[in-house]
């Protein structure tokens, strides 16, 4: 029986073949490439047993086998599709950095809180802040008092998943002035965040 299985695949534990010998395991499962007679391969499942004698000595092995080629067939298609999306979403992620990192606009991602989740560097260029103290804040913080109430209506908005365009409000600077900003932001419900 052993011999059907591939060269490079005779591996199997003698130490848990000698444990059904012992009585010390009731079976044991394993998964091997056969080398049919046509010398294609097979991939199977082997589920390994013994039968005893009423001695309690070892008669023979009971083997239930099953083709699983199809399966290792799809799993190995599998990982080639995630080694491909993964550098896919790599190679996305790094062209959506660079034009993040880029742009001329302050570009923003915020969660619906106001929390900054991430800050293009124009936000330093523009306001002062550096990115580390806007991850400590949220765009409430940084907001002209009287404005307030107006910036809060359009985080409601944006929270319902709408686009709002060309919202204008003041925004503290970290020397203390304040600017006026124009922002074009959308409310994305998938995540909770809010894009400008």
């Amino acid at each position: 029986f052993f011999n059907l299985f591939m060269e490079r695949d005779i591996e199997l534990e003698n130490l848990s073949i000698d444990e059904l010998k012992s009585h010390k395991l009731e079976s044991f499962a394993f998964e091997k490439r056969l080398q049919s007679v046509n010398r294609t391969e097979k991939w199977v499942y082997v589920n390994l047993s013994i039968m005893f004698g009423d001695e309690g000595e070892p008669l023979q092995f009971i083997a239930a086998v099953e083709d699983i080629s199809e399966k290792k067939l799809n799993q190995q298609k599998i990982l080639e599709l995630n080694k491909q999306l993964s550098k896919t979403v790599t190679e996305q992620g790094q062209e959506i950095e660079m034009i993040f990192n880029m742009a001329l606009d302050m570009l923003g991602v915020l969660d619906f809180s106001g929390h900054f989740r991430k800050v293009s560097p124009t936000w330093e260029r523009d306001l002062g802040w550096q990115v580390e103290d806007l991850a400590s804040m949220t765009v409430f913080d940084l907001v002209h008092p009287e404005d307030e109430g107006a910036v809060r209506a359009f985080f409601e908005v944006l929270k319902t998943g709408q686009a709002v365009k060309g919202f204008e409000y003041r925004f503290l600077c970290k020397n203390g002035d304040f600017i006026w900003v124009n922002w074009n932001a959308l409310g994305d419900l998938t995540n909770e965040w809010i894009i400008t």
